[in-house]
């Protein structure tokens, strides 16, 4: 458990340290890892080890590009209301040199 709780957390800050790194080698674990879990469970019925790591590739690029979708939200989000702040401030600057 404890050691479950450590290896999550050493990843989680290695992912924000290092991310290109990180997410390279965490997709090349995870496609390992699902193409063992499709071999072991005989989901084919050849165990064609090579179709197996190209499904697990697919869907880690698409669990990784809804996250990343959601990353960009929040910072596109994050500079519009900078925008909008800035805009106000503007204007209240405006407002204050034309009344004097």
């Amino acid at each position: 458990m404890a050691a479950n709780y450590a290896t999550k957390a050493i990843t989680s800050h290695a992912i924000r340290t290092q991310p290109q790194i990180m997410r390279q080698r965490l997709s090349r674990v995870m496609r390992q890892r699902i193409s063992r879990k499709l071999c072991d469970k005989d989901y084919y019925k050849s165990c064609d080890k090579e179709s197996a790591a190209n499904y697990a590739a697919k869907a880690i690029t698409i669990n990784a590009t809804k996250n990343q979708s959601q990353i960009m939200r929040q910072r596109l989000l994050q500079v519009m209301r900078l925008l909008q702040v800035t805009k106000l401030l503007s204007n209240a600057t405006k407002d204050k040199s034309q009344s004097v």
